[in-house]
């Protein structure tokens, strides 16, 4: 004997609801990835990549493949030593390479061919470039944060520091409460 049909349909639309929700998790550590090349631009095989932070003492590495690519993945957001080393290259350091969260920062260093015994230090480096994000986001920094008055110790006030974030004091609707804030315009309820 066959099940009715009606029996199925909750099922499948409760599948289809889930296989077409975004998951997105909640992530606490930044991905560095980027390529390493010569002074001609072409991809450099074989180079350590060494990741350190100075406040602890953790060290990270990876080698670059190939194709020059190199990816060091789960490292928590902070100030960083990098150290790029390669068989007859001078060593690459940068002593204050910056890691947020929400970000997929790429760092693509250059290295010089050794001419003796040579450490290029990099002073003021540049920004780190992210090619895979396309929305608009500000990441509240630590300085923000010690600086800033927080008034009733709220926060959600550091969400105010965006430019596209704005109060909402559009009264609820039913039973479930808004954040109070509204995003490029758009309230909360309708996210």
């Amino acid at each position: 004997m066959r099940p009715p049909k009606f029996l199925f349909v909750p099922f499948l639309l409760a599948a289809i609801l889930w296989l077409s929700s975004p998951v997105e998790a909640q992530i606490n550590t930044v991905n560095l990835s980027g390529t390493v090349l010569d002074p001609q631009q072409l991809a450099l095989k074989d180079a350590r990549i060494i990741l350190r932070n100075p406040a602890n003492g953790v060290e990270r590495s990876a080698i670059s493949n190939a194709n020059g690519h190199y990816e060091i993945i789960g490292i928590a957001p902070g100030t960083y030593e990098l150290t790029v080393e390669a068989d007859g290259f001078a060593a690459l350091k940068d002593e204050s390479l910056t890691l947020t969260l929400g970000t997929k920062p790429e760092y693509n260093p250059q290295l010089e061919l050794k001419k003796g015994s040579e450490t290029i230090s990099v002073v003021a480096a540049p920004d780190l470039v992210e090619t895979t994000k396309t929305d608009v986001s500000t990441t509240v920094s630590q300085v923000q944060i010690d600086n800033l008055p927080i008034n009733g110790r709220n926060y959600i006030n550091f969400t105010l520091l965006n430019s596209q974030a704005a109060r909402d004091d559009t009264p609820s609707i039913g039973a479930a409460p808004t954040s109070g804030l509204n995003f490029g315009g758009q309230r909360a309820r309708s996210f």
